[in-house]
């Protein structure tokens, strides 16, 4: 996994503590950790400026050690490979305050810990299968996390279960929250983009000009433009919300052709004025956004 100068492209570290594909990241509200995840393996935690890790996270491989616990005996596992066990952990994300990081696995589980000692705090599922993606609200109150089910909204200090948004017609790939939590963007292999009420599952909108499976999502800043990635290989950038007669909401304002294969992820600048596309073409490109 690579950390590199965003204005040069220049390379900083390159983090090799895991032995496979990463899947995903998030970088500490402070700027100072990285949280990674990918190959099959636990989640990891590790300083963004050296690259020395701080904690392994274990907790998604339970769910296959009980059951093969409950079918032969916890004797057996004196000959069996505990490790060929373990269900990876596929999404992460930091709470607000960097106190918390929320994860979510191959064992249908969102599990919340603490970054610093691996430390189990609560679960949340079990999912009725993978947990694809997961948000937290910029809040700090809600975390919502995708699967086959739909979209499910949790109560962050407790784990308790909120509601499930069904809209979708096929698995959502990718949530992000507005920046004043109170809408959810979730996109979907049905091809569209849907925005809708955390609170009361009540759908606001739905974003259909993507061609093929759309992947990532992510809203600006200043939460009026959203920035959607696709398998038809095109990043769109639209109006999350309706200003005016002119400003409608959904109004696509500039499609980015850069990538010749689909983008898996996309990620505004603090600032709001740059977009970063990551695509399986195997680059990522930063550009100028509206």
């Amino acid at each position: 996994m690579h950390v590199w100068d965003a204005t040069r492209g220049r390379n900083l570290l390159v983090y090799r503590g895991h032995p496979g594909e990463v899947w995903d990241a998030g970088w500490s509200p402070d700027g100072n950790y990285i949280a990674s995840v990918g190959g099959g393996k636990p989640a990891q935690v590790w300083e963004a400026e050296t690259g020395g890790k701080v904690t392994t996270y274990e907790g998604h491989s339970t769910l296959m050690a009980d059951l093969m616990s409950a079918a032969i005996g916890e004797k057996a596992f004196s000959y069996i490979d505990r490790s060929s066990f373990f269900r990876g952990t596929i999404s992460v994300t930091w709470s607000p305050d960097g106190q918390r990081i929320a994860s979510g696995g191959e064992d249908r589980m969102l599990r919340i810990w603490n970054p610093l000692t691996g430390e189990t705090l609560l679960n949340c599922g079990p999912h009725s299968s993978w947990v694809y993606d997961i948000a937290w609200s910029p809040d700090g109150r809600y975390l919502a996390s995708t699967s086959g089910e739909g979209v499910r909204v949790w109560e962050a200090s407790t784990g308790r279960h909120l509601l499930t948004y069904k809209g979708h017609s096929d698995v959502a790939q990718s949530l992000a929250w507005s920046p004043n939590s109170t809408l959810i963007a979730s996109a979907s292999n049905d091809k569209t983009v849907h925005l809708w009420e955390p609170t009361t599952g009540n759908q606001v909108a739905v974003y259909n000009r993507h061609t093929d499976i759309v992947r990532a999502v992510a809203w600006s800043p200043d939460g009026k433009h959203i920035a959607s990635g696709s398998d038809d290989k095109t990043v769109q950038v639209w109006n999350a919300v309706g200003s005016d007669s002119v400003a409608a909401r959904g109004d696509l304002l500039l499609t980015y052709t850069g990538h010749f294969e689909k983008i898996n992820a996309v990620a505004w600048s603090p600032d709001g004025s740059r977009i970063a596309s990551a695509s399986s073409d195997r680059t990522v490109q930063v550009w100028w956004a509206v």
